[in-house]
């Protein structure tokens, strides 16, 4: 790898390995990561950042990985679209009725990403309401279990 300053240019499984081979650790990526959001803020494409969440969870990927038991997305940040429901960011699903919201749970997606220690950067925003089909969450669900199989996913 030549550096932080190409971990966006990375897709899943290449940064995923790059993690467990201990070329960059999980916090490093977070902030990397965070530190592109806060430069990009005029686009409007986030919905919250929660640096403290993100960082934590990164810390403990980082840990995952030093003990020799981390899952295959151990320390890979992911960004949740805003019609996910998750205890660490608001969710909205583009609508202004449901500004502020925080759930009391993690939808199933976000909590297998959780479980597989993937690092929630942010919430993503929405240009309009959505409603969530069920075909989305399957997709959702094989795209997780792809990734986690080592499956060549990019982000």
């Amino acid at each position: 790898m030549s550096g932080a300053k190409d971990l966006h240019h990375l897709g899943v499984a290449a940064l995923a390995k790059a993690l467990a081979g201990r070329e960059v650790s999980a916090v490093e990526a977070a902030q990397h990561f965070l530190g592109r959001m806060k430069a990009h803020q005029a686009l409007g494409s986030f919905v919250e950042v929660n640096e403290d969440a993100t960082l934590a969870q990164a810390r403990a990927a980082d840990a995952s990985i030093a003990a020799g038991n981390a899952p295959a997305l151990a320390g890979v940040p992911i960004a949740h679209k805003d019609i996910f429901v998750t205890t660490d960011f608001a969710t909205t699903a583009g609508s202004k009725m449901l500004a502020g919201y925080r759930s009391p749970f993690d939808a199933t997606v976000v909590r297998r990403l959780a479980e597989a220690h993937a690092v929630a950067d942010i919430a993503l925003g929405l240009q309009r309401m959505v409603v969530l089909g069920e075909r989305d969450v399957l997709a959702a669900h094989r795209l997780a279990r792809a990734i986690a199989a080592g499956g060549q996913q990019h982000a």
